[in-house]
Protein backbone atom coordinates (compact mmCIF):
# COMPACT_ATOMS: atom_id res chain seq x y z
CA UNK A 1 0.00 0.00 0.00
CA UNK A 2 1.11 3.29 -0.98
CA UNK A 3 2.02 5.55 1.76
CA UNK A 4 0.92 8.87 1.90
CA UNK A 5 2.13 12.09 4.38
CA UNK A 6 -0.40 14.65 4.88
CA UNK A 7 0.15 17.76 6.79
CA UNK A 8 -2.04 19.22 9.61
CA UNK A 9 -1.49 21.90 12.03
CA UNK A 10 -3.74 21.66 14.86
CA UNK A 11 -4.55 23.54 17.76
CA UNK A 12 -1.62 26.32 18.41
CA UNK A 13 -2.14 26.50 22.40
CA UNK A 14 -3.81 30.50 23.34
CA UNK A 15 -2.83 30.20 26.75
CA UNK A 16 0.09 32.64 26.65
CA UNK A 17 -1.99 35.16 24.77
CA UNK A 18 -4.74 35.73 27.85
CA UNK A 19 -3.10 38.69 29.04
CA UNK A 20 -3.26 40.78 26.42
CA UNK A 21 -6.34 43.22 26.34
CA UNK A 22 -5.73 45.23 22.96
CA UNK A 23 -6.31 43.67 19.89
CA UNK A 24 -2.63 45.17 18.13
CA UNK A 25 -1.22 44.03 21.78
CA UNK A 26 -2.36 40.74 20.67
CA UNK A 27 -1.79 41.00 16.65
CA UNK A 28 1.68 41.96 17.48
CA UNK A 29 2.16 38.86 19.86
CA UNK A 30 0.65 36.80 17.20
CA UNK A 31 3.14 37.91 14.70
CA UNK A 32 6.08 37.87 17.45
CA UNK A 33 4.90 34.05 17.64
CA UNK A 34 4.66 33.25 14.20
CA UNK A 35 7.91 34.79 13.23
CA UNK A 36 9.64 32.62 16.00
CA UNK A 37 8.13 29.79 14.40
CA UNK A 38 9.02 30.36 11.66
CA UNK A 39 12.98 30.75 11.99
CA UNK A 40 12.74 27.55 14.27
CA UNK A 41 11.25 25.89 11.39
CA UNK A 42 14.12 26.76 8.75
CA UNK A 43 16.96 26.35 11.25
CA UNK A 44 15.86 22.72 11.85
CA UNK A 45 13.56 21.56 8.80
CA UNK A 46 12.14 18.30 9.42
CA UNK A 47 12.35 17.10 6.15
CA UNK A 48 15.32 16.76 3.41
CA UNK A 49 14.38 18.07 0.24
CA UNK A 50 14.31 14.42 -1.27
CA UNK A 51 11.72 13.63 1.44
CA UNK A 52 9.36 15.76 0.83
CA UNK A 53 9.47 16.56 -2.89
CA UNK A 54 8.52 12.57 -2.63
CA UNK A 55 5.94 12.65 -0.22
CA UNK A 56 4.23 15.78 -2.01
CA UNK A 57 4.24 13.79 -5.23
CA UNK A 58 2.54 10.78 -3.60
CA UNK A 59 0.31 12.82 -1.37
CA UNK A 60 -0.49 15.06 -5.18
CA UNK A 61 -1.16 11.65 -7.02
CA UNK A 62 -3.45 10.15 -4.65
CA UNK A 63 -5.61 13.65 -3.86
CA UNK A 64 -5.62 13.37 -7.98
CA UNK A 65 -6.32 9.81 -7.99
CA UNK A 66 -9.40 9.92 -5.62
CA UNK A 67 -11.06 12.90 -6.12
CA UNK A 68 -11.01 12.85 -10.34
CA UNK A 69 -11.18 16.81 -10.85
CA UNK A 70 -12.85 17.00 -14.18
CA UNK A 71 -13.62 20.61 -16.45
CA UNK A 72 -16.79 19.10 -16.73
CA UNK A 73 -17.66 17.80 -12.96
CA UNK A 74 -21.31 19.06 -11.90
CA UNK A 75 -19.12 21.21 -9.36
CA UNK A 76 -17.30 22.75 -12.08
CA UNK A 77 -20.06 23.41 -14.14
CA UNK A 78 -21.55 25.14 -11.24
CA UNK A 79 -18.39 27.64 -10.52
CA UNK A 80 -18.62 28.22 -13.97
CA UNK A 81 -22.11 29.61 -14.03
CA UNK A 82 -21.28 31.80 -11.13
CA UNK A 83 -17.84 33.15 -12.09
CA UNK A 84 -16.29 34.66 -14.85
CA UNK A 85 -12.71 34.79 -16.49
CA UNK A 86 -12.18 38.20 -15.07
CA UNK A 87 -12.96 36.22 -11.71
CA UNK A 88 -10.40 33.90 -12.22
CA UNK A 89 -7.84 37.10 -12.97
CA UNK A 90 -7.74 37.79 -9.41
CA UNK A 91 -6.58 35.00 -8.35
CA UNK A 92 -2.56 35.82 -7.24
CA UNK A 93 -0.41 33.01 -7.19
CA UNK A 94 2.74 35.33 -6.03
CA UNK A 95 0.37 36.08 -2.36
CA UNK A 96 -0.50 32.08 -2.27
CA UNK A 97 3.33 31.68 -2.48
CA UNK A 98 4.00 34.18 0.40
CA UNK A 99 2.05 32.26 2.81
CA UNK A 100 3.65 30.93 6.05
CA UNK A 101 3.13 27.28 5.32
CA UNK A 102 5.70 28.23 2.11
CA UNK A 103 8.05 30.51 4.01
CA UNK A 104 8.62 27.56 6.59
CA UNK A 105 8.99 25.05 4.31
CA UNK A 106 10.74 26.37 1.26
CA UNK A 107 10.59 22.94 -0.42
CA UNK A 108 6.98 23.53 -1.35
CA UNK A 109 7.89 26.44 -3.89
CA UNK A 110 9.95 23.88 -6.06
CA UNK A 111 6.92 21.29 -6.19
CA UNK A 112 3.74 23.93 -6.36
CA UNK A 113 1.53 22.41 -9.19
CA UNK A 114 -0.48 25.72 -9.10
CA UNK A 115 -3.90 23.99 -7.81
CA UNK A 116 -6.21 25.47 -5.48
CA UNK A 117 -8.11 23.67 -2.94
CA UNK A 118 -11.05 24.03 -1.20
CA UNK A 119 -11.64 23.08 2.65
CA UNK A 120 -14.30 22.44 5.04
CA UNK A 121 -15.94 20.66 8.54
CA UNK A 122 -19.05 19.05 8.36
CA UNK A 123 -20.89 20.00 11.90
CA UNK A 124 -22.83 17.52 13.75
CA UNK A 125 -26.51 17.86 11.51
CA UNK A 126 -24.35 17.18 7.95
CA UNK A 127 -23.83 20.64 7.16
CA UNK A 128 -20.46 22.26 5.71
CA UNK A 129 -19.12 25.04 7.46
CA UNK A 130 -15.87 26.90 8.39
CA UNK A 131 -14.60 26.76 5.03
CA UNK A 132 -11.04 27.90 4.25
CA UNK A 133 -9.61 28.65 0.38
CA UNK A 134 -6.69 30.68 -0.36
CA UNK A 135 -6.88 32.61 -3.97
CA UNK A 136 -4.01 35.57 -2.69
CA UNK A 137 -7.25 37.53 -2.89
CA UNK A 138 -9.82 37.84 0.28
CA UNK A 139 -12.85 39.34 -2.47
CA UNK A 140 -12.53 36.41 -4.31
CA UNK A 141 -11.89 33.95 -1.38
CA UNK A 142 -15.11 35.19 0.18
CA UNK A 143 -17.38 35.25 -3.69
CA UNK A 144 -15.91 31.48 -3.46
CA UNK A 145 -17.20 30.56 -0.25
CA UNK A 146 -20.44 31.53 -1.05
CA UNK A 147 -20.88 30.24 -4.58
CA UNK A 148 -20.30 26.79 -3.15
CA UNK A 149 -22.75 27.25 0.13
CA UNK A 150 -25.13 27.65 -3.04
CA UNK A 151 -24.09 23.90 -4.70
CA UNK A 152 -26.97 21.87 -3.99
CA UNK A 153 -25.84 19.79 -0.69
CA UNK A 154 -26.70 16.25 -1.67
CA UNK A 155 -24.49 16.05 -4.86
CA UNK A 156 -21.62 16.47 -2.27
CA UNK A 157 -22.83 12.83 -1.37
CA UNK A 158 -21.67 13.18 2.04
CA UNK A 159 -22.29 10.63 4.88
CA UNK A 160 -21.73 10.36 8.53
CA UNK A 161 -18.02 9.72 8.10
CA UNK A 162 -17.53 13.40 6.61
CA UNK A 163 -17.96 14.60 10.48
CA UNK A 164 -15.17 13.16 11.61
CA UNK A 165 -12.09 15.03 9.30
CA UNK A 166 -10.90 17.78 7.29
CA UNK A 167 -13.13 17.49 3.65
CA UNK A 168 -11.14 19.05 0.53
CA UNK A 169 -11.82 19.58 -3.30
CA UNK A 170 -9.69 20.79 -5.93
CA UNK A 171 -11.19 23.91 -7.45
CA UNK A 172 -9.17 25.64 -9.83
CA UNK A 173 -5.97 24.67 -11.79
CA UNK A 174 -3.55 26.66 -13.59
CA UNK A 175 -2.69 24.89 -17.20
CA UNK A 176 -0.59 26.70 -20.13
CA UNK A 177 -0.03 29.78 -17.83
CA UNK A 178 -4.12 30.18 -17.45
CA UNK A 179 -6.23 28.81 -14.62
CA UNK A 180 -9.27 26.95 -15.31
CA UNK A 181 -12.16 25.59 -13.74
CA UNK A 182 -11.33 22.07 -12.52
CA UNK A 183 -13.10 20.64 -9.57
CA UNK A 184 -13.47 17.70 -8.48
CA UNK A 185 -15.98 14.83 -8.72
CA UNK A 186 -15.19 13.47 -5.68
CA UNK A 187 -15.13 14.44 -2.09
CA UNK A 188 -11.58 13.73 -0.28
CA UNK A 189 -12.17 12.93 3.82
CA UNK A 190 -8.75 13.44 5.72
CA UNK A 191 -9.14 11.75 8.88
CA UNK A 192 -6.48 12.47 11.31
CA UNK A 193 -4.71 10.18 14.08
CA UNK A 194 -6.47 9.23 17.32
CA UNK A 195 -6.28 7.43 19.98
CA UNK A 196 -9.40 4.69 21.29
CA UNK A 197 -10.53 7.56 23.96
CA UNK A 198 -11.23 10.40 20.78
CA UNK A 199 -12.46 7.95 18.79
CA UNK A 200 -15.72 7.98 20.18
CA UNK A 201 -16.80 11.96 19.98
CA UNK A 202 -18.81 12.73 16.91
CA UNK A 203 -17.15 15.48 15.32
CA UNK A 204 -12.90 15.62 13.52
CA UNK A 205 -12.77 18.98 15.23
CA UNK A 206 -13.71 17.69 18.94
CA UNK A 207 -10.82 14.45 17.96
CA UNK A 208 -8.52 16.65 17.28
CA UNK A 209 -8.68 18.67 20.26
CA UNK A 210 -8.90 15.39 22.31
CA UNK A 211 -5.50 14.08 20.64
CA UNK A 212 -3.94 17.70 21.78
CA UNK A 213 -5.07 17.44 25.20
CA UNK A 214 -4.47 13.74 25.42
CA UNK A 215 -0.51 14.61 24.33
CA UNK A 216 -0.55 17.30 26.09
CA UNK A 217 -1.47 15.86 29.75
CA UNK A 218 1.17 12.66 29.06
CA UNK A 219 4.22 15.37 28.12
CA UNK A 220 3.68 16.92 31.11
CA UNK A 221 2.88 13.67 33.36
CA UNK A 222 6.18 12.60 31.52
CA UNK A 223 8.55 15.56 31.24
CA UNK A 224 12.07 14.97 33.77
CA UNK A 225 14.49 17.87 33.25
CA UNK A 226 16.46 18.86 36.19
CA UNK A 227 16.45 22.70 35.43
CA UNK A 228 13.54 24.60 36.52
CA UNK A 229 11.19 25.80 33.67
CA UNK A 230 8.72 28.99 34.13
CA UNK A 231 6.87 29.21 30.54
CA UNK A 232 8.56 27.05 27.18
CA UNK A 233 7.00 26.84 24.03
CA UNK A 234 7.65 23.72 22.23
CA UNK A 235 7.10 22.58 18.85
CA UNK A 236 5.69 18.50 18.43
CA UNK A 237 6.74 17.71 15.72
CA UNK A 238 6.33 13.77 14.74
CA UNK A 239 4.50 11.22 12.24
CA UNK A 240 2.48 8.46 12.37
CA UNK A 241 2.54 5.33 10.37
CA UNK A 242 -0.37 3.65 7.98
CA UNK A 243 -0.24 1.04 11.33
CA UNK A 244 -0.56 3.29 13.93
CA UNK A 245 3.24 3.78 15.51
CA UNK A 246 5.42 7.00 15.94
CA UNK A 247 8.66 7.68 13.81
CA UNK A 248 10.32 10.58 13.05
CA UNK A 249 9.97 12.44 15.90
CA UNK A 250 11.68 16.03 15.25
CA UNK A 251 10.54 18.24 18.07
CA UNK A 252 11.39 22.04 18.59
CA UNK A 253 12.25 23.58 21.74
CA UNK A 254 14.27 26.69 22.64
CA UNK A 255 16.59 24.65 24.52
CA UNK A 256 18.78 21.16 23.17
CA UNK A 257 18.38 19.85 26.44
CA UNK A 258 14.71 20.23 26.64
CA UNK A 259 13.99 19.42 22.45
CA UNK A 260 15.87 15.67 23.22
CA UNK A 261 13.61 15.34 26.17
CA UNK A 262 10.32 16.11 24.61
CA UNK A 263 11.82 13.74 21.73
CA UNK A 264 12.34 11.13 24.37
CA UNK A 265 8.61 11.50 26.10
CA UNK A 266 7.23 11.67 22.30
CA UNK A 267 8.62 8.35 21.35
CA UNK A 268 7.23 6.72 24.55
CA UNK A 269 3.83 7.60 24.28
CA UNK A 270 2.35 4.59 25.22
CA UNK A 271 -1.76 5.11 24.12
CA UNK A 272 -3.17 2.93 21.06
CA UNK A 273 -2.86 5.16 18.51
CA UNK A 274 -5.57 5.04 15.40
CA UNK A 275 -3.79 5.74 12.35
CA UNK A 276 -4.64 8.99 10.13
CA UNK A 277 -7.27 7.86 6.54
CA UNK A 278 -7.76 9.18 3.67
CA UNK A 279 -11.16 7.96 2.14
CA UNK A 280 -10.82 5.42 4.30
CA UNK A 281 -7.23 4.30 3.40
CA UNK A 282 -4.74 4.25 5.84
CA UNK A 283 -2.00 6.48 5.72
CA UNK A 284 1.46 7.95 6.98
CA UNK A 285 0.41 11.45 8.72
CA UNK A 286 2.32 14.30 9.77
CA UNK A 287 1.71 15.75 12.94
CA UNK A 288 2.95 19.68 14.07
CA UNK A 289 1.94 21.45 16.49
CA UNK A 290 2.49 23.96 19.66
CA UNK A 291 2.62 23.58 23.18
CA UNK A 292 2.97 26.04 25.70
CA UNK A 293 4.44 24.68 28.64
CA UNK A 294 4.40 25.37 32.40
CA UNK A 295 6.50 24.33 35.19
CA UNK A 296 7.32 24.68 38.95
CA UNK A 297 10.21 21.97 39.12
Amino acid sequence: MEKVLIILLLLCSVSSFSQFTSRNDLQTRISESLNESLISKLSNPYYSKKDFVLSDSIERHTFKTLSKPDVNSELSLFFKENLNSQDLERIDYDKIKSLYDFKANPYKLDVYDYTIRFFFDVDKKGKPYNFKVSTGDNVLNKLVKEIFKKFPLEKLKLTEENKLGLNSIQLFEKVKRKTIIKASTNVILDISPTTENCEVLETGMSRSSCFYNEFREYILNNISLSQKMNEVKIESRFSVDSNGKIYNVNCIAPKKVIKNEIDRVVKSFNKKIIPARRNNIPIDFFYNTTYIITSNK
